[in-house]
Formats: structure tokens, C-alpha cells, sequence
């Protein structure tokens, strides 16, 4: 059902069929218990980002608002995840602590995708240091679902309006977009190498 616009407002009953597909909700490992996670994504989405007034924001240059508030940026990771007890869509966001785990672990199977994690915090503190334990890999690859590319989630998540979300075809729906990027399957992956 199309959109009925009243008063410069489009409003809808529901969300598109396509929009609902997409539940992809951001998380960070949780301090009472650790959530056991499917990896979607390829390798880690890194990046630098800023705590600032309160949300993590992108470190984009020397004269960015967290470089402007003396903020040092700190570096963050970003991967797509099912969660294996309820097949919810996450993605979990983990610090530079949880980096080496998932660094050996990509060195080992030259891939994060099927690697079935633990991740969760060292004490019972909301903000308590963060871990990341691989248990397994999972053995039927080629069922995975597509993992999508989250730089345009991350980018629209920050609203960074002023970097163009465009693809090849003039598209500037993340959604759209981070489905045309998806990440290469773990198959496409060891052919490449």
C-alpha cells in the first residue's frame, strides 16, 4: 500500500515488505550474560570514532567535532551476526580489545564468516572491558544468509548526509545499497585467494 501524504507527511501503515526483511539492530556485548553469535561478515567493518555528547560518532578528520572537544578516538569494530539462540540479526560492536581474537581467527580460516563467538564483559559493569571468544566454526557455509555491507548502515546510523551513499546506479538507499555490496560469500572468499 502506497504512502498517503496529508499535511507534507507520508504515512503509512506499515513499512514496506522490504523494510521489514531488514532488522539489523546495532549491539555491544552485554554484562550479565555474554551472547553466543553466528559471524555473518567476511572480516571486521573498523573504524576510529569519538564518544561524544553522549553517542559514538565517526572520527573523520583532524578538525572533527570529537577532535574539536578533545576526544582521542578510540577504535571500534563493527560485525554482522545471528544470534544462535533466536536467529535475531545484530550488529555487534566491539573494541579494540576484542580485535586479536578476531584477527587469529580470520588468519586461521582466512575468513570471519561461520565462526561462532562468545562475546561479553570481563565484570558484571555495563561499560566492564569487553571480550570476544571464538567456540566453533560452523560447517555448512553455503547456507549462510548474505551478510551486508555496513558501511552504508554505519554511515546512515551516524548521519553522515554530507558523504554520498550512492552505488554505480545513482541509488542512495542503504538498504539497497549494502544488498548490491554485500559482502562475498566465504566460497567466493578461498576462490579469490
Amino acid at each position: 500500500m502506497p504512502p498517503i501524504e496529508h499535511y507534507g507527511i507520508e504515512w503509512a501503515r506499515r513499512p514496506t515488505n522490504e523494510e521489514m526483511e531488514h532488522q539489523w539492530r546495532i549491539t555491544r556485548p552485554p554484562a550479565k550474560s555474554p551472547m553466543r553469535l553466528l559471524i555473518l561478515s567476511h572480516d571486521i567493518t573498523g573504524c576510529y570514532t569519538h564518544f561524544v555528547h553522549g553517542r559514538t560518532r565517526p572520527h573523520t578528520s583532524s578538525n572533527c567535532e570529537g577532535c574539536q572537544n578533545n576526544r582521542l578516538p578510540e577504535w571500534h569494530g563493527y560485525l554482522a551476526c545471528l544470534q544462535s539462540t533466536n536467529g535475531l540479526k545484530w550488529i555487534l560492536e566491539v573494541t579494540k580489545g576484542c580485535a586479536k581474537a578476531l584477527d587469529e581467527e580470520f588468519r586461521t580460516h582466512r575468513t570471519l564468516r561461520g565462526a561462532i563467538i562468545e562475546a561479553g564483559r570481563t565484570s558484571s559493569k555495563v561499560n566492564g572491558r569487553q571480550y570476544v571468544r571464538v567456540l566453533s566454526h560452523a560447517e555448512q557455509m553455503d547456507t549462510l544468509q548474505k551478510a551486508p555491507n555496513l558501511q552504508p548502515f554505519l554511515a546512515r546510523m551516524w548521519q553522515q548526509r554530507d558523504q554520498p551513499l550512492f552505488n554505480h546506479e545513482g541509488v542512495n538507499d542503504p538498504i539497497k545499497i549494502a544488498e548490491a555490496t554485500s559482502e562475498p560469500s566465504a566460497t567466493e572468499n578461498r576462490e579469490a585467494s
